[in-house]
C-alpha cells in the first residue's frame, strides 16, 4: 500500500528540534564558535497579574484617562522631573544570577577543552600556569561581557596555540 500524505511518517534518528551540544576539539573551533554565536540572556520572567484593581484608571474612558493624565502632568514641577537616578535592570538583558549560570556553563565547557588539550599534548603536563591562563581565557570567551575583551583573549590564545591564524582577528 503506498504511503499517503495524510498518514504520519516515522522519522529515524533524532528529531529535527533537538540539537547536539557543541563539543569543540580545538582552540580555533572554540574561539570561532564563541565569537560567532555569543551567549544570549534568558528571556525575562512573565509579569505577574496585578493583585488589585488599577484604581481610578480602571473605570475611565480613554478620553477621561487622557484628561486626568494631562491634569497630573500639570501638577509636576521641573525640579522633580530631572533624571538623576540610575535605572533598574541591565541594558543587555543579563541579571547577576543569569551571568553566574552562564559563567558556570562556560567553565564546564572550557575545562573539558583544557582536559582534551592536555591529553593531546598541546598543554604540557607540568604547566599549571599555562593551564590556568588558558582556562580563564576560554571562560571569558564564552561568558557574557565585553566583545573587546573577548577578542583580546581570543588573539592571545591564537598567538600561543595557532600563531599562523592570530592575524585573522
Amino acid at each position: 500500500m503506498p504511503t499517503s500524505f495524510a498518514s504520519a511518517t516515522m522519522r529515524k534518528g533524532r528529531t529535527p528540534t533537538t540539537r547536539a551540544e557543541f563539543k569543540p576539539s580545538t582552540v580555533v573551533e572554540y574561539i570561532t564558535h564563541a565569537l560567532t554565536a555569543p551567549v544570549q540572556p534568558p528571556p525575562p520572567p512573565p509579569r505577574k497579574p496585578p493583585s488589585r484593581p488599577s484604581g481610578i484608571w480602571q473605570n475611565m474612558t480613554p478620553e477621561e484617562r487622557s484628561a486626568h493624565a494631562r491634569y497630573l502632568a500639570s501638577l509636576r514641577s521641573p525640579e522633580n522631573m530631572r533624571r538623576t537616578k540610575r535605572r533598574t535592570g541591565t541594558p543587555d538583558g543579563w541579571t547577576h544570577e543569569a551571568v553566574k549560570v552562564a559563567r558556570a556553563a562556560a567553565q564546564i565547557e572550557a575545562s573539558k577543552l583544557v582536559e582534551k588539550l592536555k591529553a593531546e599534548g598541546h598543554i604540557a603536563p607540568g604547566d599549571a600556569e599555562g593551564e590556568t591562563a588558558t582556562l580563564e581565557a576560554l571562560i571569558i570567551l564564552r561568558s557574557p561581557g565585553s566583545h573587546v575583551r573577548k577578542v583580546a583573549n581570543a588573539k592571545a590564545l591564537l598567538r600561543h596555540y595557532r600563531p599562523d591564524l592570530s592575524g585573522l582577528l
